[in-house]
């Protein structure tokens, strides 16, 4: 965002200081317009370009891929491969397979490893969380969400663009507005154009992020419904731990006592992921019913 900023000072710069104040606002006027359908077409060919990646990630073996046979049985698919590779959590690949990280498979391995009458309580909530994980990732790949997102990072700014297109324009013809015609009143017009600009991009921007958040509480729910109570209740619990997490991090430690500060920070932050706070308490409504 600061960088899109950065390149449309300069540019904004360039033709306030090169053309007339006439011909300046024209091509202002047809930046503002233009400018998000083509970010959006942008965003939407880089995130596009992760879809092409070779999936690089190693199959999972023995146990652990015995132990993804029943959680994909109980969402409904049979084929989807799991994998391991260089990441930090679960995540999905190409919209076509579930990765875990490395460490996650060796200790679900070292788990299969035992009988489960001797295996720890902490070792089971472990397998339980997991198989919550994966279930929300599954979604993802049944669902195919990154195509999703691809779609959304033209449509939104695209829509934003036409929504304000289209309040200019009824505005214009229900109070008259007349086409500037000084040189200041084409400054000012422009100025405005340029502020409107930045507002949209912002709105778009926001748009996307919420329509993220709105995809991982989907996968959110359908793992919920596809979980029983005890995957439920290390569901809920790895929540709790992550809302801490983040309540004890360096932006959140002076307002962590008040709660609606904090989701409201939160709302405002590049996070696609919606409040932990908020995914564990419906995680405990399903507990609930």
């Amino acid at each position: 965002m600061i960088t899109r900023y950065f390149a449309y000072s300069v540019y904004i710069i360039f033709f306030m200081t090169s053309i007339s104040a006439y011909s300046m606002h024209r091509a202002i006027k047809f930046a503002g317009c233009c400018t998000l359908p083509i970010v959006g077409i942008i965003d939407a060919y880089d995130r596009y370009q992760t879809l092409q990646i070779p999936a690089d990630g190693k199959p999972v073996q023995g146990a652990v891929k015995k132990w993804s046979k029943p959680i994909m049985k109980e969402c409904g698919v049979e084929k989807i491969p799991f994998q391991y590779g260089d990441n930090m959590g679960w995540c999905t690949v190409q919209d076509k397979m579930v990765r875990a990280a490395p460490n996650t498979i060796d200790t679900l391995s070292r788990i299969f490893a035992k009988k489960p009458q001797d295996r720890t309580a902490a070792e089971n909530k472990e397998v339980a969380t997991n198989a919550a994980l994966a279930k929300h990732e599954l979604f993802h790949v049944i669902h195919k969400d990154t195509m999703n997102q691809v779609y959304a990072d033209f449509w939104i700014p695209a829509t934003v663009q036409a929504v304000s297109s289209i309040t200019r324009y009824s505005l214009a013809t229900v109070y008259k507005m007349q086409t500037p015609k000084t040189a200041s009143q084409h400054i000012a017009m422009s100025c405005l154009t340029i502020a409107g600009l930045h507002c949209k991009l912002i709105a778009s921007d926001r748009s996307k992020i919420i329509y993220a958040r709105h995809l991982e509480t989907q996968a959110d729910e359908f793992a919920c419904k596809h979980s029983n109570r005890q995957e439920l209740e290390a569901f809920a619990q790895d929540f709790k731990q992550h809302e801490q997490t983040i309540l004890n991090s360096r932006k959140y430690r002076a307002i962590k006592h008040d709660p609606s500060l904090v989701k409201w920070t939160f709302f405002f932050s590049n996070d696609p992921h919606p409040y932990s706070g908020d995914r564990a308490a419906m995680v405990e409504k399903y507990l609930k019913d």
